[in-house]
């Protein structure tokens, strides 16, 4: 019976298992196994036949993700309390979801006992920031997106929970900065210089280190303009934007494996840092300027947060501020990109039946919880704004129309979308559509320097409204029209969007989706090909990205092509070394500047313009080598997916006598350890790798992670020091580690002989 399990999928496995426990009244025997140690059991025998995982062949995502995604595939408070109010009391759940609920239990009531009554125009600045980690909770991935995402303004206590540790790498050997020590700093002479090379992270150090030094009469003397300038220097654009653009290809347990840390925290810290600056400014009896909340506004939109929005807007007119255009449409942008960063629910803000119920309940699930549609929705929310910005007397600009285009289309109104498009810009969509002759329906003649101009914002715009209400065939075609009369360029971001909704909507159906529930707007599996054809033939000759790629590979695995799908990874690989190169590149520079600056070879004219750039454009590059790494190992096992359901059909033996041996030979480095595929003739089974490569693998992998450690610690960062670089659990495995400690005893060996 087990070996017929392990030749099933998940889905026949667990139907295989349920009937043979319904039909069969098995006795419990003295070796009787429980049902977990059962299933792990299976994971591995079938690991054994295939030599990969289910995982490595299914999408992370769902089947493609959306590039403003909804929150993450969690539940309310209130829904978790009530379902673990149903359980039965003999009910057992595992050791980390108790370790985890008495975490959660800590969190919360540190948050209860914070001072309530603390707002955002007081902006206390005692409960301050605390980097590093020190507050970071130990939750799994699946408490990271709650309902209360990114609450802007909340108390914020600097406790630290037993058990944790300030610092990252202290299991490797090396101590994190101690943020104390980073706040000892010359703070009159470096802000001037920090604001000059845009360093953030010092600029956030020497405000920090005035406030701790009770200098109040230098933070009286920063002029307004200057701390409007450490403002706009810390706002999401400049500080959190890059790991925000790779998190929106990632799910939470891929940025996990990556060691990339949760946008949630992330997020989370910076509004802390943004707070405390805030409360720095108010603690010498200073209010922020109008250029101040505009700044702050821009920052909620960007991190999709319409409470910080909310909050930011009403302090603002608290405040006497006038808003202007460009205020109303950071407000309006905060409601629509709501939980534009969450990694779960992706495919959730199409418009479909299901999601569309889901959104209009009074009582939302959690992955519906960043809009509502219908009463209350984000379309009468963005509309509201609008019109009280008309009502007041302010113009509104291209932005304005397009903010109020996407609302409309959250909601599938996309006859409010279409009247827009021709009210404002001439552009008839109904006669485009049915084909009418173009110099019968010419748009509007708008000037070049109008604020009502379209620019390349407006054809995502299209794309991405028409896109999520289930119509690519009108959104290429729009998106063409409107480039073509504008003379707009169509930028890679809109060929993605189309790409990849492309790609959804292509996805073969299964089960109850196949009824019609998620049929709506179904296209062949072609077209996507048809799509990338066009896209990268003239007169576009778009030079595709990895992301692109990524749907193109998974699309050509649902349509069984083995030397597609080798042509088109073999096609991507030049990307990954080219990211290799550059994560390699900017690994040398840093490792240079630390090993000249350790042994005092460092002269002044050595020393980099900002070393903070430095580390951050090294980290970021490693970031994207680790990610493009990751893919390429995803889509080679789906590579040998195909081969396994395609080899005993390779009646001319060309792929598997030629062709495949050799791309296992090229891809040997990324390949699981154990090869096992079926060809014609029978089966192929070997070792790609020997126990001694495994090894020094692995020893490479430790010390680069020394060496990493090392660098870090040498270029500290006050604030986001794990951004990049969250500890991960899990090590060698153990089979390995009497490998490694005799290795290591021969060594200590070598060097004991040596000295003597």
């Amino acid at each position: 019976m087990s070996a017929l399990l392990a030749r099933l999928g998940p889905l026949e496995k667990r139907i295989a298992a349920q009937t043979t426990w319904k039909y069969c009244k098995r006795k419990r025997q003295s070796n009787w196994v429980c049902a977990g140690c059962t299933a792990r059991r299976d994971s591995a025998f079938k690991q054994q036949r295939r030599s990969y995982g289910d995982d490595s062949l299914r999408f992370t995502d769902g089947g493609g993700s959306v590039l403003f995604p909804g929150e993450g595939e969690h539940e309310h408070n209130d829904d978790k309390k009530a379902r673990q109010n149903t359980k039965p009391e003999s009910w057992t759940g595992s050791s980390w979801e108790f370790e985890n609920q008495g975490k959660k239990e800590l969190g919360s009531q540190r948050i209860q006992d914070g001072p309530e009554s603390r707002t955002f125009q007081e902006g206390a600045f005692e409960s301050s920031y605390t980097p590093l980690g020190a507050n970071e909770r130990d939750e799994g991935e699946q408490d990271l997106e709650q309902d209360g995402l990114w609450e802007p303004f909340e108390p914020f206590d600097g406790r630290q929970e037993p058990g944790t540790s300030d610092s990252v790498f202290a299991a490797d050997g090396f101590n994190a900065p101690d943020p104390r020590d980073m706040l000892d700093i010359d703070y009159r002479a470096k802000l001037s210089d920090a604001l000059l090379q845009e360093e953030a992270d010092v600029v956030a150090r020497c405000l920090f280190a005035a406030y701790q030094a009770n200098d109040l009469d230098f933070l009286r003397s920063i002029p307004p303009t200057t701390y409007s300038e450490i403002i706009r220097l810390l706002e999401p654009s400049h500080f959190v934007a890059k790991v925000g653009r790779v998190h929106v290809d990632f799910s939470s347990k891929t940025a996990a494996e990556i060691g990339l840390m949760s946008m949630h925290k992330v997020a989370r810290e910076y509004v802390s840092v943004l707070q405390s600056v805030l409360g720095v400014r108010r603690s010498v009896g200073i209010a922020p300027t109008f250029a101040d909340y505009t700044i702050l506004l821009r920052s909620a939109r960007d991190l999709g947060n319409s409470k910080m929005g909310s909050f930011v807007w009403h302090a603002l007119l608290n405040d006497g501020h006038v808003p202007n255009t460009m205020c109303y449409n950071y407000y309006m942008s905060a409601v629509v990109w709501n939980g534009i960063h969450s990694a779960g629910s992706r495919q959730t803000v199409r418009v479909i039946p299901y999601n569309m119920e889901g959104r209009a309940r009074e009582k939302r699930r959690s992955k519906f919880w960043n809009y509502r549609v219908g009463e209350g929705g984000v379309r009468q929310q963005t509309m509201e704004i609008f019109n009280k910005m008309l009502t007041n007397g302010v113009v509104a600009d291209e932005e304005s129309y397009r903010i109020l285009i996407t609302a409309s289309a959250r909601e599938g109104d996309l006859a409010t979308a279409k009247s827009v498009l021709k009210r404002v810009w001439g552009i008839d969509v109904e006669g485009i559509m049915a084909g009418t002759d173009e110099k019968s329906i010419p748009p509007k003649q708008i000037p070049e320097h109008s604020p009502m101009r379209p620019t390349e914002d407006l054809l995502l715009t299209i794309a991405d409204a028409f896109s999520i209400n289930n119509d690519i065939p009108s959104a290429l075609r729009l998106v063409d029209f409107v480039a073509r009369h504008f003379g707009l360029a169509i930028t890679s971001d809109v060929w993605a969007r189309l790409l990849q909704w492309t790609f959804i909507l292509s996805l073969p159906r299964t089960g109850t989706d196949r009824l019609g529930r998620r049929t709506t707007g179904q296209l062949p599996l072609s077209s996507v090909l048809s799509l990338w054809n066009l896209m990268t033939g003239p007169p576009y000759s778009v030079k595709p990205t990895m992301s692109m790629y990524r749907y193109l590979i998974k699309n050509i695995f649902h349509r069984q092509s083995s030397d597609w799908l080798a042509d088109k990874i073999i096609a991507a690989e030049p990307l990954v070394r080219s990211s290799r190169e550059m994560a390699g590149k900017r690994l040398r520079d840093v490792q240079g500047y630390t090993r000249a600056r350790s042994k005092g070879f460092l002269r002044r004219s050595q020393e980099p313009r900002s070393l903070e750039r430095l580390r951050n454009s090294w980290q970021f590059a490693d970031l994207i080598r680790r990610r493009d790494i990751l893919w390429l190992r995803r889509w080679v096992r789906l590579y040998l997916g195909t081969v396994n359901r395609n080899g005993a059909r390779d009646t001319r033996r060309q792929h598997s006598a030629y062709r495949l041996p050799l791309l296992l030979w090229q891809w040997r480095a990324i390949l699981p350890e154990r090869i096992e595929y079926e060809t014609p003739t029978g089966f192929v089974m070997f070792r790609i790798r020997s126990e001694e490569e495994i090894v020094a693998s692995h020893k490479r992998r430790l010390y680069l992670k020394e060496l990493r450690a090392y660098l870090l610690a040498a270029i500290p960062k006050y604030i986001g020091h794990q951004w990049f670089d969250r500890p991960k659990s899990g090590g060698i495995p153990k089979r390995l580690m009497e490998h490694l400690k005799a290795a290591d005893e021969m060594l200590n060996t070598d060097a004991r002989s040596a000295k003597t």
